[in-house]
């Protein structure tokens, strides 16, 4: 099982998980949930910056590396790929000695921004 964990940072700069179709804060932080399934059977945690998704802008790669070194549950990045550069900056990101656990990437590919293949050949890291 995957949970999508939806965020948009408040005017305090808390990253507030995102309610109702991303139409209401939930009132409670990223970093609080995360805490909070620490130790449940959750496949993987699909985090969305939702100002990002759909944007191809660039994904929130900071928040990313912030949030994987918070939990030891599996983060799959969501939001904001637009080119193959940002896929190598995601596959590099690294907090405790692990590794984002995947990219979701949708806008990009429908454009035709880049292939699958070169989507690949971005994520590709030597260990």
């Amino acid at each position: 099982m995957a949970v999508g964990l939806d965020y948009r940072v408040n005017e305090d700069g808390v990253a507030e998980a995102q309610a109702q179709g991303w139409q209401t804060g939930s009132g409670r932080s990223v970093l609080d949930l995360l805490d909070q399934w620490a130790g449940e059977p959750i496949g993987a945690v699909v985090v969305t910056a939702v100002d990002r998704d759909g944007m191809l802008e660039g994904p929130a790669v900071e928040s990313l590396a912030a949030l994987l070194f918070r939990t030891d549950l599996p983060v799959i990045a969501s939001g904001g790929v637009g080119a193959t550069r940002d896929l190598f900056r995601l596959a590099h990101v690294q907090a405790n000695g692990r590794r984002l656990a995947g990219a979701i990437v949708g806008k990009a590919l429908v454009e035709r921004r880049f292939s699958v293949e070169e989507a690949l050949a971005a994520c590709a890291v030597s260990v």
